[in-house]
């Protein structure tokens, strides 16, 4: 049995990789990584984009596959927080008929690098960049901006598993979310 990662990202197949030796139940499936689009903006500035953005992924990497991940980063509206917005990856589980929904915890952009991704035009990674608070052209395949701000604490790859980890919930636990 296979289950197909939406990304060749490495970070993103790293995390589905180390993650799913903790589910005895999926430990033995074989991953499969495939470039997948997300069919939404490079990135995404909503919830409903970042959410669609990983079911997407996930509907367009299902192919020869039990299961299907999708993982998509993107920023959205955050009433009362200090910059309006907060950060967060979604992932989305696809058995071919329904979606299993995901997110990581949250976490507040820097005001700079907001006005740099204007909205969504530029790229997290592209903004972090350009803000300089990295050299790191590719930073969204390493320890990402998370990484930076929590100095370490917290890098993408464990963020993007909080996110397969809700996921999981309801994969796991099917019968209460029919």
């Amino acid at each position: 049995m296979v289950i197909s990662i939406g990304s060749i990202n490495k970070v993103k197949v790293e995390a589905v990789t180390e993650l799913l030796k903790e589910y005895p139940y999926l430990a033995a499936l074989k991953i499969v990584a495939r470039s997948a689009s997300s069919d939404v903006s490079e990135q995404p500035f909503t919830l409903e984009e970042t959410i669609q953005g990983a079911k997407n992924r996930a509907r367009n990497a299902f192919v020869d596959c039990k299961l299907s991940v999708g993982i998509e980063g993107g920023i959205f509206a955050a009433p009362g927080t200090r910059t309006g917005y907060l950060h967060i990856t979604a992932c989305s589980i696809y058995d071919g008929k329904d979606h299993y929904i995901g997110i990581s915890s949250g976490f507040e952009v820097p005001p700079k690098i907001l006005h740099l991704m204007d909205g969504g035009k530029v790229d997290m990674s592209q903004a972090c960049l350009h803000s300089g608070i990295t050299a790191n052209a590719k930073l969204g395949t390493a320890e990402g901006l998370i990484g930076i701000l929590s100095l370490g604490r917290i890098d993408r790859k464990e963020y993007t598993k909080q996110s397969l980890r809700t996921a999981l919930v309801q994969l796991e636990n099917h019968s209460w979310f029919n």
